[in-house]
């Protein structure tokens, strides 16, 4: 069987026949590997080199670390001013994004961040995304809902957003930096970054999106932020303070 499927199958009739089985596996999967290793790495920087040759969890820290220096430097013509205040929260990272609204009125949006380290479709990768809509939003305070940032190292597609969110009557736009998701029902908004390949891929993807985000979607963002808080305010709420006792 193909040693890349993780297993390596052979007849042996002795100790010596295992050993030397062993190590014709071993060099084989080493050369399979070296030659593979210039297409992977052709035409990419140092960085992206060395994100390239990461491990997973590797990849996945390096991505999260990459956006708290991103996020203090990006500046956006228009509503979105700055991603700042980076803090922990059950494993991911919630920043305080504030935004431009009318009248000259700031309004101070709680983001949520996640890093998914290779392909979506990689089940081993999503569930380092897991559902922050879900999980991260427990006990929540804020009087608006989370707008959900998720780092693709690779990519996601339309169908895997849908799925991920758990409804397929959702709204997805489609942009060049990745994806756009509405949930009408539970008022979840997300946005997807594809290719953060190295911090210069994160920071314009993350500058892209945030720019189309305050030039395109603000006035329904901020509406569907303030439905979205208080559905959680709700599911928060002690079945007393519920019930109106």
């Amino acid at each position: 069987m193909a040693y890349k499927d993780g297993k390596s199958v052979s007849i042996f009739e002795n100790t010596n026949d295992l050993d030397q089985d062993v190590f014709n596996a071993v060099a084989g999967h080493v050369a399979a590997t070296m030659r593979r290793y210039p297409a992977r790495t052709s035409g990419k920087s140092t960085e992206q080199v060395r994100w390239e040759l990461m491990t997973f969890t590797e990849r996945h820290a390096a991505i999260q670390e990459a956006f708290k220096g991103v996020a203090a430097d990006v500046k956006n013509v228009g509503a979105v001013r700055a991603l700042n205040d980076a803090e922990p929260r059950q494993g991911h990272v919630l920043y305080r994004m504030t935004v431009q609204a009318e009248k000259a009125k700031r309004i101070v949006v709680p983001v949520i961040v996640s890093a998914c380290p290779d392909r979506f479709s990689f089940a081993d990768t999503a569930r380092f995304v897991g559902y922050p809509f879900r999980t991260m939003t427990e006990g929540w305070t804020d009087a608006l809902g989370p707008l959900h940032i998720v780092c693709v190292y690779r990519s996601v597609t339309d169908s895997q957003i849908r799925r991920h969110l758990g409804n397929p009557d959702i709204r997805v736009a489609k942009e060049p930096w990745g994806y756009f998701a509405r949930d009408p029902e539970r008022s979840i908004q997300s946005l997807y970054l594809n290719r953060c390949e190295d911090v210069t891929c994160l920071r314009e993807r993350l500058h892209d999106a945030l720019e189309w985000l305050s030039s395109t979607e603000l006035t329904h963002f901020l509406s569907t932020a303030q439905a979205r808080g208080r559905i959680l305010a709700a599911t928060s709420a002690s079945p007393t303070k519920a019930s109106g006792k």
